[in-house]
This record gives structure tokens, sequence and C-alpha cells, in this order.
């Protein structure tokens, strides 16, 4: 017996299915990402990988008018902001990305840093309303749906094309703001600035993103402390050659420069190691790279990265990450990161994606790292010479997960490279292999060592820190 079919119309369908709600989505996401300068850090990311060669932050503290609004509920956002210039333009693509949470276009390129599409969500630690320009449209987030006119949930923000439109006369003081860096907001603006008017007292009070509240110090104090690793901080980075800091004060038409960093460029090699990066980086993924290519930019890029102080060292991957790694050099690699980038995926419990991840991550260290390390230290010695400094740079003591297997792997590979100076035949280059490797209490008979190299043993005077 066949049952009689009925038109879904004629049963009752009531909508009901699964949800995101933005604004918890980004409250999850401000978890992840602590305050501080990794907002700051987040936004020369994009820069940088958007090819920008200019980054400029401001800290904006003028009030601008509040008559001509998109809506009155705006006018409590048009006090002290945080501005973020750079001199890369906006391609569809970028608007389509950045309007996701989680699915940027930049998953899987691996020369561009900003891979998860949930870093630029941080900038909410400051605002409710971040906004910018770039190219001839201005775009403005509204996450809670509390502020723009009109707004719907399933896309809360608003662009404006205002370089067609009659948006600017009309609203004249809604735009002002972005006045600023090169963008006159009459016609297209060659670059992107960024506006995030700071998130005071009262409005952190009922806000649904975040309870903190922004003043002009905190800002101030993030400057202070990118400005302070900013050199670490461009050494890595793909394009970005300058990084400015700035405060615009009120009554003043101008914004005055509080701190500045960029790449020395002494010559053109620190450009085309730069852009080697990129195509080397692009063609890897493309699986066109071969080994001896790869080794060989290695030596060139650490060769370059080489400094010689006592700050803490780190991981990195195109900017440092928060991993303290023990060693005596940072190590930039395409490491698998958290999506937060606060570590490296590593473990031996890890199951499924996790443990590909971490294996990525072992073998990178292993087949990549330690063998650079091996061509690093013997340029070093070339440059350095047999000195404490040149010893200094050897990974000694004990390691943490997973450096540990790092520097196992270090020594593995310079076992059979000429790293260790000795006087023997009249002073040469040796492998560790035919060293003579002894402990600091051996040097203080001098007569051993030359009684060694007599015998035709190589005796390395200064191997005992390596010991």
């Amino acid at each position: 017996m066949e049952l009689p079919s009925r038109p879904p119309e004629s049963i009752l369908l009531e909508d009901f299915g699964q949800k995101v709600d933005l604004t918890r989505r980004i409250r999850e996401v401000l978890l992840n990402y602590p305050e501080g300068t990794t907002v700051l850090k987040e936004l020369i990311q994009n820069a940088d990988d958007a090819g920008a060669t200019k980054v400029r932050l401001c800290l904006d503290r003028r009030h601008h008018g509040s008559d001509s609004l998109l809506s009155n509920s705006l006018s409590q956002w048009q006090g002290p902001a945080l501005l973020a210039y750079n001199n890369a333009v906006f391609t569809e693509e970028d608007f389509v990305s950045i309007s996701r949470i989680g699915g940027s276009a930049k998953n899987g390129q691996a020369w561009k840093t900003g891979r998860f599409g949930v870093g630029f969500n941080s900038v909410y630690h400051l605002t409710d309303l971040p906004s910018f320009v770039s190219g001839k449209y201005v775009v403005l987030f509204d996450p809670q749906g509390a502020y723009l006119p009109n707004i719907s949930t399933s896309n809360p923000g608003k662009r404006i094309d205002f370089v067609s439109s009659s948006a600017i006369a009309l609203y004249k003081d809604q735009f002002s703001p972005y006045v600023a860096f090169g963008c006159d907001m009459k016609t297209s603006f060659a670059g992107t600035l960024f506006r995030f008017p700071l998130r005071n007292a009262h409005q952190a009070a009922t806000s649904k993103l975040s309870r903190q509240a922004y003043f002009d110090d905190d800002i101030l104090s993030m400057f202070n402390q990118l400005f302070e690793e900013g050199v670490l901080s461009l050494l890595f980075l793909k394009n970005v050659l300058s990084i400015e800091m700035y405060v615009w004060d009120k009554g003043e038409n101008e914004p005055r420069k509080l701190y500045s960093c960029g790449v020395c460029v002494l010559n053109d090699d620190v450009i085309w190691h730069r852009q080697a990066l990129l195509r080397l980086s692009k063609r890897s993924s493309d699986g066109l790279v071969e080994e001896s290519e790869m080794d060989g930019y290695c030596v060139d890029f650490l060769s370059e990265a080489f400094v010689n102080d006592s700050e803490a060292w780190s991981g990195i991957l195109f900017l440092p990450l928060p991993i303290r790694t023990g060693l005596k050099v940072h190590v930039n690699g395409y490491f698998e990161v958290s999506s937060n980038r606060r570590g490296i995926w590593y473990g031996a419990d890890m199951d499924r994606s996790g443990k590909v991840r971490s294996i990525w991550n072992r073998l990178l260290l292993e087949d990549v790292v330690a063998p650079a390390f091996r061509h690093f230290a013997a340029w070093c010695a070339r440059l350095l010479g047999s000195i404490d400094s040149y010893y200094s740079l050897w990974p000694t003591g004990s390691f943490e997960e997973p450096w540990n297997i790092l520097v196992e792997h270090i020594y593995r590979k310079v076992g059979y490279a000429p790293v260790l100076h000795s006087e023997f035949e009249g002073g040469k280059w040796v492998t560790p292999v035919e060293a003579f490797l002894h402990d600091e209490e051996f040097n203080k008979s001098k007569e051993l060592g030359e009684a060694l190299l007599k015998l035709g043993i190589p005796y390395c005077p200064f191997a005992h820190c390596l010991v």
C-alpha cells in the first residue's frame, strides 16, 4: 500500500539550524590572542603578505566632528584611535578574506604569514568598530550590529565606494578621520589605512566582544615594545622594509614621529635575499626546488640573519614566536604553528592531522635547520675566526623538546665539517671527529696541549665549551 505523498509546502517546516554567534566567536579568538603587541604584529604580517614595503602606526588623539555621520550612534567612536597604514592596496580576494574568520584565502600559501584567517580579529582587543580604506572603498565592521545603519546579521558591516558615490559629501565627518598618510578621501587611495577607535570604559562595560578598555598610554607602551624588538621583526619579513610609529596630538595638522626602524640596505644583496625567499617559498610549494638549491639558500640567509648579542633567542615564522628555544641563534622556518602563533605542533601523543604536523616540525628541525646550522657554523668560522664569540654560538646545556632533538642532529651534522680550529700543522680547521675534545680542566696544562700537537693529534684549546 502506497502512502500518500504530500508536498513539503503542506508540512509545517520550521527553520531550525546550527548558527555561529559572531560575537562569541570573536571572544574565543581574543582568548587565544594575547593583548599587547600581538595586535600590531598581526597588522604588520598582513601588510607584509600584501607586498607592502612601508608600515606606519599612529596614535590619533584627536576628536573628530559628529554632525554628519552614517548614524548618531557612531558619534561615540569619533575619538582617539589607532591608525595603521601600509602602501599596498587590497585586492578583491583580500576583501573576501578579511570578511571571514578562519577562512583565509592565504591558507596553503607557504609564502604568506597569516594562513589562518583569524589574526586580524585580534584588533577587537582594542575596538568594537574596526574600519579601513583601501583603493576606492571604505569598509566598516560592526559585529554586534549596534552602530551602523540597516545592519544585517548575515553581513554585519558596510562597504562604500567613496569615489563614485556621494557618501563623502553627505557624511563628511564620518570619513574625515581617514584623511592621513596620503589618503584624501577624494580619489582612489594607493594604500591601505585601518582605523581602530579605542574602546573607552563606558563602551567596555556594555561590549559583547571585550570588557577591556584601551587608553593612549596603552598604545604608546605597545609602540615602545614593538620598537625594542623592531629590528628582529623586520629581519625575517619578506617585503616590509620600514616601520614607523607616530602620535597625532589635538590641534596639530600632521602626526609627529616617535620611532622608526628599517632595513639598512648597504647593498642590493639584502633585497635580493628577500626576493629569493619569496621565489623559493612559492617554488617549494609547487615541488620545484632541488635539495642543493635549498641548502645553498639556507647558507646565505642565515649568514645575513646572524646577530651577536645577549638577547633571548626564539623560534620564528616570518615574525618572532613567543618560544624560547635555549639556542644561541634565532631559528626561522616554516613551522606548523598553532592558529594564534603561540607555539609549534610537537608531541608523540598526537593523532591524525596533529601527528602529521608534529612530524613535519620534527623533520624540519632534523633535515633543514640542523644542516643549515652546519653551513652557518662554517661561515662564522671564516668570518670570526677561532675566538670565544664564535664558540659561544654553539648550543650547550639542556634543552626542552623539540629543541633537544635539533641540538642532537646539529652535532651529528657537524661531525665531519671543519668547524674547530687547531694549531695542528701550523693552524687549520678540523672536524670534531678528527679533533681532540676535552674539558676546561685540561686547558690548565699548556704542556699537555703542546704534547698532543707534537704527537700529531689536532688539539683544539677552545673546544672545551662544546664538551
